[in-house]
């Protein structure tokens, strides 16, 4: 048996990710994707809302020279996240508001950030080694914010968990992730652009599904 040397689990809802190992998990894409779409459903418009918000924010600070781009880096791990707190009230049918998709923006923040800026630089050092390592980086950190925010860890635990589940069923969240990025460069190439905003949050609701199938205690 693998034994992860992870702080104490303090999410109560989930299954710890050495629980998630030993249990072992498996799920169809399509269904997987599928329930990322009924989940996008239950609010499109606020979903399509935020997903403007998000584009209006990077656009905008990319339109600022240094101080915008260094402004993103740390804005964006939290607003990205966003997401993932309004899906988790809706599959638990708690009320919520438009306020909720900024929930990054509280206790973690700076954990969010951090995670975001290591993973990318060791995802980028990984692509320079024949693009493999980068690859397989950016596949095994996929869960990672999903795992410091509904479990509450630190940003290296939250990536060294993501990285340790997902190595045990590696093929299949590749296999996953190419197929929904292959639907979201169709919907968004086939609408001139448009399809974006349904594609994002699409993806992204997907990752918390997948998050969920692996986590959840039956």
């Amino acid at each position: 048996m693998i034994v992860l040397d992870q702080p104490e689990d303090k999410s109560g809802e989930f299954k710890s990710p050495e629980q998630a190992i030993r249990d072992g998990y498996n799920f169809e894409v399509f269904e997987t994707i599928g329930d990322g779409i009924e989940l996008f459903k239950k609010d499109i418009g606020n979903f399509i809302l935020f997903t403007l918000v998000v584009l209006a924010v990077n656009i905008g600070m990319g339109l600022i020279p240094i101080v915008g781009g260094l402004a993103s880096m740390l804005i964006s791990p939290a607003l990205s996240v966003g997401y993932f707190f309004v899906a988790d009230k809706i599959r638990k049918g708690e009320a919520y508001t438009f306020n909720n998709f900024f929930d990054g923006f509280k206790g973690p923040f700076l954990q969010l950030f951090l995670l975001s800026l290591v993973s990318g630089i060791l995802i980028f050092v990984g692509t320079l080694f024949c693009i493999i390592p980068g690859i397989w980086l950016a596949i095994s950190y996929s869960l990672a914010n999903c795992i410091l925010i509904f479990h509450k860890f630190e940003f290296w635990d939250a990536m060294e968990a993501s990285r340790k589940v997902i190595a045990t069923n590696f093929w299949l969240l590749l296999g996953t992730l190419i197929v929904i990025g292959i639907a979201a460069l169709l919907v968004t190439v086939l609408t001139c652009g448009l399809g974006l905003l349904f594609a994002t949050p699409v993806a992204i609701l997907t990752i918390y599904v997948i998050f969920i199938k692996i986590f959840e205690v039956k």
